[in-house]
């Protein structure tokens, strides 16, 4: 739906209402993405990115369209924490030939922690050029427009702001340690009897000859297995609980499709502790069978 006004309606409305927007307060790790803006207003200024919200849009969905728009990835409206209303003017600026021209802005100022991998591929249509600055060097850059510098004015606010980013990192960082632990667990899982029942496999070979050394091999591997297939039984409440978290995790920071906020999880590991949940139970039955013919064997060599 395309709700674009035209330049006369632009300028109908700067001069008789406010306009309606939402401005985007980007951190990660405790920095802010500021763009080099190209129009006025604060044209030439580094200021938050952001947009008008058009007629007949619904909020959630001016949201999805400016991120879009700004930030070349659509985010939904909960993944953002709303910081605010605030008010921003604009005074004597310069807008399709017109001079002296006043901007009265209502802003709806929304929070977001995301990691933008590069730069270089965020649009160009508002902003130049792109930066990542901290709270307190934007605060004292000049160049930073002073309206961007309202949402962070507030020490209290600024303080909290920024312990909810380093708990949302800490968050995000803690899953993914959580993660490659897991995944080590999945390949170890299935892995280790694999190779045990490989060796096993080379030693009733080589010293098949001899039934009791065969029966002793066979008994150790009882020794092995039996913990073995206790620690991967439990494999269904692992990946509940994996799943869980997960979740968790969503509800909190938001599900950002396109982005790294939240780490993908690699759903191929719970094939893997089925696959290591299920040979140990192989080899386990091999194992009797096995124990079974030796114990035959001997006592019909004993007869």
């Amino acid at each position: 739906m395309d709700n674009m006004l035209s330049d006369k309606q632009f300028a109908d409305i700067i001069d008789g209402a406010p306009l309606v927007t939402i401005d985007l307060v980007i951190t990660y790790q405790n920095s802010v993405l500021l763009g080099l803006r190209k129009n006025t207003p604060a044209k030439g200024y580094w200021f938050v990115p952001g947009g008008r919200i058009q007629k007949n849009e619904e909020l959630p969905d001016a949201f999805l369209r400016i991120t879009s728009e700004e930030l070349g990835l659509s985010v939904p409206i909960t993944a953002a924490n709303f910081r605010g209303v605030f008010v921003h003017k604009y005074s004597n600026e310069v807008h399709k030939g017109r001079s002296h021209v006043d901007f009265h802005y209502i802003v709806l100022a929304y929070h977001l922690e995301l990691e933008i991998p590069s730069l270089k591929n965020l649009p160009r249509v508002q902003h130049s050029k792109y930066k990542w600055s901290t709270i307190p060097s934007l605060i004292g850059d000049s160049q930073v427009h002073k309206n961007s510098k309202l949402f962070f004015g507030n020490q209290e606010s600024v303080r909290k702001n920024s312990d909810n980013t380093q708990s949302n990192s800490d968050l995000i960082n803690l899953y993914r340690g959580y993660q490659t632990s897991i995944n080590s667990y999945a390949n170890v899982v299935w892995q280790f009897p694999l190779a045990l029942m490989a060796l096993n496999i080379a030693a009733w070979g080589y010293l098949g000859k001899n039934l009791y050394i065969m029966l002793v091999i066979t008994l150790i591997n009882y020794i092995f297995l039996q913990p073995l297939y206790k620690l991967v039984a439990n494999q269904r409440s692992i990946i509940s609980v994996t799943q869980n978290i997960e979740q968790l995790l969503r509800n909190r920071l938001g599900s950002v499709e396109g982005s790294t906020v939240i780490p993908t999880f690699s759903y191929s590991w719970p094939t893997n502790i089925k696959s290591g949940r299920l040979l140990p139970f192989v080899f386990l039955l091999l194992n009797s069978m096995v124990l079974a013919v030796i114990v035959f064997l001997i006592v019909v060599k004993s007869i």
